[in-house]
């Protein structure tokens, strides 16, 4: 028989979890549906039980002690362990069941749209995916989301994180720009008219990599009088004549099709992106979220590889 001492309530648990993801006893009370004190009671429980606290307070403000660090990157584990256990039990274990719930910036999730989640859906009659289409980082600590293809760097060492491939970027603008406005070296970029996505930065600059020598990269200081948070908003303010834009080639080849925009010194190239899938750990134990992981694993790398192709 398991002494008591060495047991938790995975109640308790859930509490403290839901206390350092939404900041405070006050906010997890709202985001659980209970009093303020019934979690206040709670806490307090769990602290007597363990013996140690779990918090520093400072008025408002709490703060995780070095003992309440250790617990909890060590219990989110454990309950998403137990709700793999009670899924598997009720699910028969490998029955690929239930809602994945993915993250991903708004272009490249509609690239998925068309090109992986229809292959997932098919693979998997009973499974079902939602997807938040963002260009901020969702906080994948919290259960809401379960994956997220990241593009760029991730940052958090608490999270898995799966390089799948690179997502080609181009340098483009109007036919008409590009007539006016001379842009024969790299240089010239300095001079010209670009238009900014929003993050880029009180100081932006881009880095170019040359096509004939991927060891050779250069860093260009730009000027822009426009700013937007939208990928396809920049392809939109490029064929209105702002200027240079960077944006993802996927996003750049139909309106280079068709002549809305032509390529911007075609022997220099944005650094590539890096396409990242992104989860806790523990979470692709659960037969639904392993599912998409296994599928993302081997579509999203030949996808990004036929995408580069056509480039």
């Amino acid at each position: 028989m398991v002494s008591k001492k060495r047991t938790i309530d995975s109640g308790l648990l859930e509490v403290f979890v839901h206390i350092v993801h939404h900041g405070g006893v006050s906010a997890a009370a709202v985001k659980t549906g209970n009093t303020k004190s019934a979690i206040s009671k709670q806490l307090a429980a769990l602290e007597t039980h363990l013996q140690v606290r779990l918090f520093e307070r400072n008025g408002r403000r709490m703060m995780l002690t070095q003992e309440g660090k250790s617990l909890f990157d060590r219990a989110e584990s454990i309950l998403t362990d137990l709700g793999q256990l009670v899924e598997d039990v009720q699910n028969q274990k490998t029955l690929v069941r239930g809602t994945v719930r993915l993250a991903a910036s708004p272009e490249f999730g509609a690239l998925l749209s068309e090109h992986f989640i229809p292959q997932v859906l098919a693979r998997y009659p009973e499974l079902k995916i939602s997807m938040s289409l963002e260009y901020a980082f969702d906080d994948l600590h919290d259960p809401a989301i379960d994956l997220a293809l990241r593009l760029g760097t991730v940052r958090d060492e608490r999270l898995v994180v799966r390089h799948l491939g690179d997502l080609q970027r181009v340098l483009v603008c109007s036919k008409s720009y590009l007539q006016s406005h001379a842009i024969a070296a790299v240089d010239d970029l300095a001079t010209a008219e670009v238009v900014l996505f929003l993050r880029d930065g009180p100081e932006p600059s881009w880095t170019l990599q040359s096509t004939a020598n991927a060891a050779e990269t250069c860093e260009v200081k730009l000027r822009g009088r426009f700013a937007v948070q939208g990928v396809g908003a920049l392809a939109r303010a490029a064929i209105g004549n702002l200027g240079v834009v960077q944006i993802p080639a996927f996003v750049a080849a139909p309106y280079m099709a068709d002549g809305s925009l032509v390529r911007v010194l075609p022997h220099w190239d944005p650094i590539s992106l890096p396409v990242q899938l992104a989860y806790r750990a523990g979470v692709s134990r659960v037969s639904r979220v392993r599912a998409v992981i296994e599928s993302a694993t081997t579509i999203i790398p030949e996808l990004l590889d036929r995408l580069r192709g056509k480039q």
